[in-house]
This record gives C-alpha cells, structure tokens and sequence, in this order.
C-alpha cells in the first residue's frame, strides 16, 4: 500500500487520481494498511499495474496475474 502512495503522491495524490472527495479516505487506508476490495482494481490501473491487484489484496486476487487485463497479463507472463 506504501508503494501506491509513494507512486502516487501521498493521500493528496490518491484521492485527486482516483476522484474521491477527500483524502482523508485515502489516508485511512494508507493507516491501515489496506485498499478497500472495491478500489483494488482502479487502484492498481493508476499506477499502470506497477503494483498488481495480487501485491493490494492477495486473499481476493489469489494469482500474480488475477485482476491484470489480458493484454498486459500476457506480456507480464511472457517476459515481453
């Protein structure tokens, strides 16, 4: 979760990317640890799966590739 905010400019930077309505919300889940389930997916778009939904939440995307588009999922498999 650090390396998302770190990539993505703090609380601040989360909250403008992702469109939420403060970053208060942001730096709760930097606090705990942990992006909510439902944020996973746009969380892991906005850094361009640098930090893949598998590394945000392995209980709910329980393979490396889980959560990544296909594209993407490919190249990463196949080294591309």
């Amino acid at each position: 979760v650090e390396k998302v905010f770190e990539s993505l400019g703090g609380p601040s930077g989360v909250q403008k990317t992702l469109g939420l309505k403060t970053a208060w919300g942001a730096a709760k889940w930097l606090n705990a640890n942990r992006i909510p389930p439902y944020r996973v997916i746009p969380v892991s778009r906005a850094v361009n799966y640098q930090i893949t939904p598998h590394e945000l939440d392995p209980e709910l995307y329980p393979y490396p590739s889980d959560g990544i588009p296909f594209p993407l999922n490919d190249e990463m498999n196949h080294g591309k």
